[in-house]
């Protein structure tokens, strides 16, 4: 059965999904994404977190949504309407990685789940 644990602190939000007896644990950073600080499955570590490096220069492993690159000058258009996004990436000037990876999820409900 998985288990929910909730990781608060001043420092991170986050929450783990945890399965003991088949060595499973996936760490979900709430504050940046959605993103998936670390994964462990069949006692194998598959994604690990990237600490000291900032989540905002790296993006590990966010959810790159609605584009996964770089949109020059956060210019574009769709189906005949121009958009502006904010350029991120201030170096280049670019909207970099979506809209999502620095915004903060929140759980509405939790579920303990039976493995099969």
């Amino acid at each position: 059965m998985f288990r929910i644990e909730n990781i608060q602190s001043t420092i991170e939000n986050a929450i783990e999904l945890i399965d003991s007896k088949n060595g499973t644990k996936a760490r979900i950073n709430l504050s940046y994404g959605a993103s998936i600080d670390e994964l462990v499955f069949n006692n194998i570590k598959v994604i690990t977190n990237l600490k000291p490096l900032d989540h905002k220069k790296t993006y590990p492993s966010s959810i790159l949504f609605p584009f996964a690159n770089r949109i020059k000058e956060g210019k574009y258009a769709y189906e005949g309407q121009n958009y502006n996004l904010d350029c991120n990436e201030k170096e280049a000037n670019n909207a970099l990685h979506g809209l999502v990876y620095d915004k903060t999820f929140t759980v509405e409900e939790k579920k303990n789940l039976m493995t099969r």
